[in-house]
């Protein structure tokens, strides 16, 4: 497997979105079937757009798999991880851990990584519906 972690484009945008909202909405109807977007455009690219973001495309032998939106602080290295995917064709193939530890070694300085983790995710998903119902 040839895997690159390499800077997005604006013009992959039209990929690379559909492609992450499809895997969060796929991992999401595991635990709720009837979840249908959990996962908006408009924050896709509201993080992308921040002063701070940095988009990244995993690819596999020429092919994008996954990616990734960090938001770096150069002055504090405490650094967030927005969103990372695996398009839903290539999971448990190892690309999440990939994508993972090629930012790790991008940003070797960073002192904190701030991140969601999926089953956060999921325990807001489930009481946000949980309110609404």
């Amino acid at each position: 497997m040839d895997f690159k972690l390499m800077p997005l484009n604006e013009k992959e945008l039209p990929i690379f979105v559909p492609a992450m909202k499809d895997s969060f909405n796929q991992v999401a109807r595991v635990q709720d079937s009837s979840l249908e977007d959990v996962l908006p455009t408009e924050d896709i690219y509201a993080s992308l757009t921040c002063d701070n973001a940095h988009g990244f495309k995993a690819v596999v032998d020429h092919e994008i798999v996954g990616g990734a939106i960090v938001q770096i602080d150069d002055q504090t290295d405490h650094n967030h991880l927005d969103f990372l995917y695996v398009d839903t064709a290539h999971q448990n193939k190892g690309i999440g851990y990939k994508i993972w530890t090629a930012l790790e070694q991008k940003y070797p300085q960073t002192v904190l990584w701030d991140r969601i983790l999926i089953n956060e995710i999921f325990i807001f998903i489930s009481t946000v519906v949980a309110l609404l119902l």
